[in-house]
């Protein structure tokens, strides 16, 4: 597995906002124009309290049933929280999960399992206890990472997980772990020209051929990438000529933390 990733112009500026969590559940809201407010239709309201997710910490949340009841359950750093049947949310005591992280499946075995960026694996085993077993990730070239996804990109049945660098000073590598299907990772690709600082991945199959493409979004003042897939795991970043790099024509870039696919449109 090989990939291509063109170089990321632009300056570096220092800021950092800190993401927090937070329950969103269906209601009714006012909306309109700024200072005029406007009855429509279903809108966002905060349940955070009603099912008990206050002072949670800030950091990214990922969404997982970790205990395959069919209920989706909740992590944020440090905190693990069981979904009881869409009613409330009770806190797993005495979790050893740290840092944040995305849930996947990565050996098949129906429990997904979390991985912490920048390299730290937690092996479900069921009834609520984690393995950690960072060992089986080969050495990261990151020293720093603020997002990763997991997606299976060459197309052999098994998740594959990309990890964004960021900067420790200076900007760090993205890679790619490719699972051997033996329950471990080799490094089968990382960034071989100038690193960008990745904040947000996010994984989709937008060309609708067959294989999972990869959209990175760089914070500072630099283009962010997107990377098409080959079908075997070998990527090339079409972010310009896609039109799709950040820059909106203006030949400058901002400060992108997180994107996300969605057909906006209803096209299919």
């Amino acid at each position: 597995m090989t990939a291509l990733q063109e170089p990321c112009p632009g300056a570096s500026i220092l800021s950092s906002p800190l993401a927090t969590a937070a329950l969103l559940a269906l209601g009714i809201a006012s909306t309109g124009v700024y200072g005029q407010e406007k009855r429509s239709g279903p809108a966002f309201v905060d349940a955070t309290l009603q099912y008990g997710l206050e002072g949670l910490p800030g950091g990214k949340a990922a969404w997982g049933d970790f205990d395959a009841d069919g209920w989706v359950d909740l992590y944020v750093p440090g905190q693990l929280w069981h979904n009881v049947k869409g009613k409330r949310f009770e806190r797993v005591p005495k979790t050893s999960l740290r840092g944040e992280g995305i849930w996947g499946d990565y050996d098949n075995d129906g429990r997904p399992d979390l991985f912490c960026w920048p390299r730290t694996l937690y092996h479900n085993l069921g009834e609520g206890r984690f393995a950690d077993v960072s060992a089986r990730l080969p050495k990261a070239p990151m020293h720093q990472s603020r997002g990763a996804a997991w997606g299976d990109f060459d197309r052999d049945g098994r998740l594959d997980l990309y990890v964004g660098g960021y900067e420790r000073p200076s900007y760090q590598p993205d890679a790619v772990y490719r699972n051997d299907g033996k329950g471990g990772f080799t490094l089968a690709w990382q960034t071989t020209v100038r690193p960008c600082p990745a904040r947000g991945i996010c994984v989709a199959d937008y060309d609708e051929d067959g294989d999972l493409d990869v959209y990175v979004s760089n914070y500072r003042l630099v283009a962010n990438a997107l990377l098409r897939n080959d079908g075997k795991g070998r990527f090339t970043n079409v972010a310009h000529k896609a039109g799709v790099d950040g820059d909106g024509g203006l030949g400058a870039w901002g400060h992108t933390i997180g994107s996300a696919w969605g057909d906006l449109d209803d096209d299919g």
